[in-house]
């Protein structure tokens, strides 16, 4: 028999009550809460023989509705035989290579700028 899955209101009175708990809504997604604030959705997964965790978002700011919806992607990476923390990493650096790109060119527009005015 197929465990119950979690509800929002299940959710809410798990963060409420400020207890350190892991609930699991199935699938590899469960919402833990480590601290009496703080409470994120994470990812359960096998990856290359080995367990493997990944965030997905802290609670309240991501839904229950929404924790499913990024798990399901999550698990069909892993169904691709490709690892979500490693494609989240690629991501990452990409997006900071180009945030790069992006301020070495506005500084190089900005240098130009009075270069080109100095001259009549």
């Amino acid at each position: 028999m197929a465990a119950a899955k979690l509800t929002a209101l299940a959710v809410e009175r798990a963060h409420r009550q400020g207890q350190v708990v892991l609930l699991c809504d199935g699938d590899g997604l469960y919402f833990r809460k480590q601290t009496r604030d703080g409470a994120a959705w994470t990812f359960r997964y096998r990856f290359a023989g080995a367990e493997r965790w990944m965030a997905l978002g802290n609670y309240p700011d991501m839904s229950l509705a929404d924790a499913r919806i990024l798990a399901r992607e999550k698990r069909t990476l892993v169904d691709k035989q490709r690892d979500p923390l490693f494609e989240k990493q690629a991501a990452v650096e990409r997006g900071l290579r180009s945030a790069g790109r992006r301020r070495a060119g506005a500084q190089e527009a900005s240098c130009a700028e009075p270069q080109l005015n100095a001259f009549p």
